[in-house]
């Protein structure tokens, strides 16, 4: 199988368009498109890193209180697991 570089579970979009059979003109056009959305950062994770950054450091109470916050469900914490390695994989502005 194809994989992305870093993540051993999802197969790198580039690479099956590269082995796919020929395609529709309209198809065709569409794949630069998408090549760029996947080399471009997105706005979102940009603006992440840059709030992620003015956070200070947790002092005891702050590192306390989460202690306190009951485990996630999995919807919530799925998403957690989706969203984090894009913040840490984005290319830094």
């Amino acid at each position: 199988m194809l994989y992305a570089k870093g993540y051993p579970r999802i197969i790198a979009p580039h690479a099956l368009i590269r082995h796919a059979p020929p395609l529709y003109a309209p198809q065709q056009a569409l794949i630069p498109k998408v090549e760029a959305l996947y080399a471009a950062p997105y706005p979102l994770i940009a603006a992440l890193q840059a709030l992620i950054g003015l956070v200070p450091p947790l002092n005891e109470t702050s590192q306390a209180l989460i202690g306190l916050v009951p485990p996630l469900y999995a919807p919530q914490q799925a998403l957690i697991d989706l969203v984090l390695p894009l913040i840490h994989h984005a290319p830094r502005i």
